[in-house]
């Protein structure tokens, strides 16, 4: 969710300060927020999505899910020397891949919002397992460079 700052001023003449939005947004949302402020066009292959429209309360849904990918040469406990990982989040599930291993995380975020409980390995969450991963597939897909335009067929 994106949360104000406190004691956080306006940026514009009339702007108001204190809004939040539950609406699922992410950092990557920040450029194409600020660009819509100051009333400029997208840039060709920006994958940002201003979170303006929520917080003004034009709009109540964000994304559908958020991709976060992470590579650290810090290891994790029973992990791979180096860490890469993939993680979609959605409004109901959390599901995180990290390379080299054959376990995972797989939370449901309502019913175990600390996420406490994961449901990787459990057998009643096998379907959500496989819906999670392939949005998680397409998320990711969607989210490939798409700039700059091609000028010609190769």
């Amino acid at each position: 969710p994106c949360m104000p700052l406190k004691g956080a001023t306006p940026a514009l003449p009339g702007a108001r300060t204190g809004k939040s939005t539950d609406a699922l947004f992410g950092t990557l949302d920040i450029g194409a927020s600020i660009m819509k402020r100051a009333g400029l066009a997208p840039f060709n292959g920006m994958q940002g999505r201003s979170f303006l429209p929520a917080i003004e309360g034009k709009e109540t849904k964000g994304r559908d899910a958020l991709l976060i990918e992470y590579g650290s040469q810090r290891p994790v406990p029973g992990g791979t020397p180096e860490t890469l990982m993939r993680t979609l989040v959605t409004e109901r599930h959390r599901i995180t891949y990290y390379r080299g291993v054959t376990w995972g995380e797989l939370y449901d975020l309502v019913e175990d919002p600390n996420e406490m409980i994961n449901l990787w390995d459990v057998p009643a969450a096998a379907k959500v397992k496989q819906e999670m991963t392939e949005a998680l597939l397409r998320e990711t897909m969607s989210m490939a460079e798409t700039s700059p335009h091609p000028k010609a067929l190769a």
